[in-house]
């Protein structure tokens, strides 16, 4: 596509010279632009004296960019879609258009969001080509070629909700929306992808979800080479025919879900004595799984280990979530020889710790801040998840130590070459790139040692280390940036 080179003028000053608008014209969206605190091209577009596309044309001028109709655009290359995450395309308001000679040409509504592209040519290791669109035309785009509409393909509508639930757990979703017309899978607050519904399909899975407020289904998967379960959570009854699905990770044990060797020994020292193992994190960090974990390994011992949980509602167009805490680790492991509690708050925590019977330990999970009765731990975790990258489509590429700095990451290795690994998508994740989830924490025998943001750093310093042994990408890495 042409490209041109850069002017450096101001956009009024190019439009008033080219006599397209008037000196009062602009005068009269400069007020504007001052007033309300917008742009000089909005404030034109809201006056009436130019139209987007004249607008988008003389910015890409201005920029030394091509201006280009999406409607009168091919279609987009299959690569270039698996190269930029669905998210960072509707968060950036960009849309991918091909893939040649190791760069991905891309349309973009503001040609002057420079982290865009900056955050896009770490995450695909490929350089970066831009024109620019409007942007209804690229929402377009990236509803026509992101969104899939095959929930059921090859079998019955009558199977949507195994589909659905299959679907959570081939691509890791931890939440997923349903809608009249569509599900939306997301990894945390992380958007992964939407799959529209046929009317049968909807019908059928809003019959489900009625006859089963609090249904839990076990899902298998395939974890890494291990296999897991997933238990599904109903936020209450449907309301609106939306609701919402708190899927629960189910990890074999605590090293599957990446607590390291030497930490997992010292968890299990406190757990095994009379300590208080106080979890914290902010919601959707894994708090649930990470007690779950604790649970198995708690089941094949004899002792005795109380669990707290926290519950943190969350609301969706009238429908209250339950938390997916002790009473789901209690119902994974019936029969097991463990106490759990779903008090609702740390007031559930009883006020001397020592009425414990001999020889028992406690867990404790906390939103965000720990309450005072925190202090008293004997060991403090606090936790993030991240996304583990497919090994069926990862794949690794070079990026230099220096690009990373330049982007604003702080890089705790001297190299002055990373090697990291990117998923293009393939049918095992269904084209998400992801498989599941994997814990990053920070783990201290003296709880109240570091601040808030000393503790971040050490989350960051977990992120990176999964990103350079390639077990997820630096996408991850750039949410703490």
């Amino acid at each position: 596509m042409q490209t041109f080179k850069p002017i450096n003028k101001r956009l009024g000053d190019l439009l008033v010279e080219t006599k397209l608008i008037t000196q009062a014209q602009l005068a009269d969206a400069l007020d504007i632009q001052r007033k309300k605190a917008v742009k000089i091209g909005r404030a034109l577009l809201d006056k009436g004296y130019v139209t987007e596309d004249l607008l988008l044309a003389f910015l890409g001028r201005q920029c030394g960019i091509s201006y280009v109709s999406l409607k009168e655009f091919g279609g987009i290359s299959p690569e270039a879609v698996r190269a930029v995450p669905e998210y960072l395309a509707r968060q950036w308001e960009i849309s991918p258009l091909k893939v040649a000679d190791d760069t991905i040409t891309i349309a973009v509504s503001d040609p002057f969001n420079l982290f865009a592209t900056d955050d896009l040519r770490l995450i695909t290791g490929l350089a970066v080509a831009t024109v620019i669109a409007p942007a209804d035309e690229i929402k377009a785009f990236v509803d026509r070629y992101y969104v899939a509409r095959a929930l059921t393909a090859g079998r019955s509508a009558s199977d949507a909700p195994a589909s659905a639930l299959e679907m959570a757990a081939r691509i890791g979703a931890t939440e997923m929306y349903f809608d009249v017309d569509r599900i939306r899978y997301f990894f945390g607050q992380k958007y992964l992808k939407t799959v529209e519904l046929t009317q049968k399909e909807s019908d059928v899975l809003a019959k489900y979800f009625k006859q089963h407020p609090r249904a839990r289904v076990r899902v298998p998967f395939r974890g890494g080479n291990a296999l897991a379960s997933l238990d599904i959570e109903l936020s209450g009854k449907p309301a609106a025919e939306k609701i919402k699905i708190r899927n629960t990770f189910l990890p074999a044990s605590l090293r599957e879900f990446g607590i390291s060797s030497d930490d997992s020994m010292v968890l299990e020292k406190h757990l095994a004595g009379r300590g208080f193992v106080a979890v914290s994190g902010a919601p959707a960090s894994g708090k649930s799984t990470f007690m779950a974990a604790c649970a198995r390994w708690a089941a094949t011992t004899q002792k005795i280990v109380y669990f707290f949980s926290e519950t943190s509602p969350e609301i969706l167009s009238g429908t209250s979530a339950i938390c997916a805490g002790a009473s789901l680790i209690a119902d994974y492991l019936p029969g097991a020889h463990n106490v759990f509690f779903d008090g609702g708050s740390s007031s559930s925590l009883p006020a001397n710790i020592d009425s414990l019977s001999a020889g028992s330990a406690m867990a404790a999970s906390f939103v965000e801040e720990l309450p005072p009765e925190a202090a008293s731990a004997r060991l403090y975790v606090r936790l993030a998840l991240v996304k583990k990258l497919c090994p069926d489509c990862k794949k690794q590429y070079a990026v230099s130590r220096d690009y990373i700095v330049n982007s604003g990451l702080s890089v705790p290795v001297k190299d002055n070459q990373l090697i990291l690994s990117k998923s293009s998508g393939c049918e095992s994740c269904d084209y998400t790139g992801s498989s599941g989830a994997s814990a990053v924490y920070y783990m201290s025998e003296e709880c109240s040692r570091l601040t808030v943001e000393e503790i971040r750093s050490k989350i960051l310093e977990a992120v990176w280390a999964k990103a350079l042994a390639g077990e997820v990408s630096v996408e991850e890495v750039l949410l703490y940036k």
